[in-house]
C-alpha cells in the first residue's frame, strides 16, 4: 500500500495545511480524530497517528502543480504562483512536471515557498494519497 511518509510531511508543518481524516483515530488517551476535512496536525499528532499505524487514513488538502498557472488564495491573497515564481526565481513553470525530477534543479527556497503555499510538490495527488484543494 502507497503511504504517505512523515518525512515528506514535515516539510509542511507550520504552513497551516489541513488534513482530511477518512475514518475515526482513537488514541491510548482516549482521545480520538473524528471523520472531517480541515484538520490542522502538529509533528505530534502526526507522530502518534504513524505509531498506530494509521497513516493512511489521514490525507493532506494540496494543490497540484497543474495549478501553478492559475490565481490562487493564500492567506488573504490572490496571486498567479508561476508569476510570482518567475519574477522571484526566473523559474519557468512548464519545466515541472508531474515525474519529480523538477524538484532536483529547482532552487530549495523556490520549491519551500510552494510547500507555504500547499503545492502536492510530492506527487500525493496522483498516487491517491492527497485531496485536490481546486477541487473543494
Amino acid at each position: 500500500m502507497k503511504k504517505i511518509e512523515l518525512s515528506e510531511l514535515k516539510y509542511y508543518l507550520g504552513t497551516g495545511l489541513t488534513f482530511q481524516v477518512s475514518e475515526r483515530i482513537d488514541f491510548p488517551n482516549n482521545s480520538f480524530l473524528p471523520v472531517k476535512r480541515d484538520i490542522l496536525f502538529s509533528l505530534g499528532n502526526l507522530s502518534d497517528i504513524k505509531d498506530l499505524g494509521k497513516i493512511h487514513l489521514i490525507k493532506p488538502i494540496v494543490y497540484p502543480l497543474s495549478m501553478l498557472t492559475e490565481e490562487i488564495e493564500v492567506d488573504g491573497e490572490k496571486f498567479t504562483p508561476s508569476y510570482k515564481l518567475d519574477q522571484d526565481y526566473c523559474f519557468d513553470c512548464s519545466l515541472i512536471t508531474e515525474d519529480m525530477r523538477w524538484i532536483n534543479s529547482s532552487p530549495f527556497a523556490m520549491v519551500q515557498l510552494m510547500i507555504e503555499w500547499h503545492f502536492d510538490v510530492f506527487g500525493w495527488i496522483n498516487k491517491g494519497l492527497a485531496i485536490d484543494k481546486s477541487k473543494l
